[in-house]
């Protein structure tokens, strides 16, 4: 049924986008390379892929922490530090390599590649799709970075914060 609703959505013309999910606390090797192969199989456009957190209090915690998976540190629970936990048979650098093996099987194909340079109607489209590639390209190489634990020397999750902070002040309740 998911593979004909994305169909007549891509056929009424409407870009789709799939979120996944990966290191769920039974989840193997194998699960996430079945995972990477249904996204590049459905009719997508576009693509995410976020680490599984169980959070405490939570039944997935209860049953994470019931399969011996491995909580980190808590205080780093955000989408640019990686997993905060991995499942038994799995390591953070494996999967932090599979996270970044996963955007690139998808992204890296013909048909992706043409559906976002069909895109360029002007020269803000092209910004766009320049800046989009720059960030993807930053993505890549962070990954690199820490499955070789080199530092990088950008701390997206300073400016975030304190991002955060300017529009929190104007928040009037």
């Amino acid at each position: 049924q998911i593979e004909d609703v994305l169909r007549w959505t891509t056929q009424a013309k409407i870009r789709t986008k799939g979120f996944f999910m990966m290191a769920y606390p039974i989840e193997t090797k194998e699960d996430i390379f079945q995972t990477i192969e249904f996204a590049k199989k459905i009719d997508l456009y576009d693509f995410q892929i976020n680490f599984f957190t169980p959070l405490p209090g939570s039944q997935a915690y209860k049953m994470a922490a019931e399969s011996g998976v491995k909580v980190e540190d808590w205080s780093r629970l955000n989408l640019h530090t990686g997993p905060t936990f991995t499942p038994e048979g799995l390591d953070k650098k494996e999967l932090l390599r599979l996270n970044n093996l996963a955007f690139k099987k998808f992204y890296l194909r013909l048909k992706i590649i043409i559906s976002y340079l069909s895109m360029i109607h002007n020269w803000g489209n092209l910004l766009k799709l320049l800046n989009g590639s720059r960030a993807l390209l930053k993505f890549w190489i962070s990954g690199y970075r820490k499955n070789n634990n080199i530092q990088k020397p950008y701390n997206k999750i300073t400016k975030c914060s304190t991002n955060y902070k300017k529009y929190e002040s104007r928040n009037p309740f």
